[in-house]
């Protein structure tokens, strides 16, 4: 008896960490997104920063244009991917995990994240090379969500399968 209360104190315990995890990740988003609204309102200032470091190909305006308009499709990405991010996170914390939502949302991300490896590495051909290093932590971070999509893919069938024979 004494355990079961035990018992009742660590699941709340447990509960509220989990609700507060959440309300991190949901902050984070969030932060993330207020930052990308900074750098998009700093994009031209940025743009001249980047512009003082040595370009492999390009250079003057059409350098200039190339950091600013790929910059803001970077940052369209990036809000659409924090957008289907916290739609996710929402998801899961209502205990919607192996849904097909879901995976659908990972493909979605995947494929936001992929076109930003994709961006990136333009830039980092014909304008900066340090977009080099973003293009292919990009991609990784493509390859890891894809593996994550499968994995929840096949639990979601999984699922479906048990619950037809229940």
């Amino acid at each position: 008896r004494e355990a079961a209360g035990n018992c009742d104190v660590a699941a709340d315990s447990c509960g509220r960490k989990e609700t507060m995890n959440f309300k991190i990740t949901k902050f984070a988003i969030a932060a993330m997104a207020v930052l990308c609204a900074g750098m998009c309102l700093a994009g031209p200032k940025l743009t001249v920063f980047v512009m003082q470091r040595p370009s492999p190909v390009t250079e003057g305006m059409i350098r200039y244009v190339m950091i600013l308009g790929i910059g803001y499709l970077l940052a369209a990405l990036a809000f659409f991917c924090l957008g289907s991010l916290y739609r996710l996170i929402g998801r899961i914390e209502r205990d919607e995990i192996f849904v097909g939502e879901n995976v659908n949302s990972l493909h979605t991300i995947a494929r936001e994240v992929g076109a930003a490896a994709i961006l990136s590495l333009i830039l980092g051909i014909f304008c900066t090379v340090l977009m080099l290093a973003v293009a292919v932590m990009a991609a990784f971070m493509t390859l890891i969500i894809r593996v994550i999509r499968h994995s929840f893919e096949k639990a979601v069938s999984m699922k479906d399968e048990l619950d037809l024979t229940i």
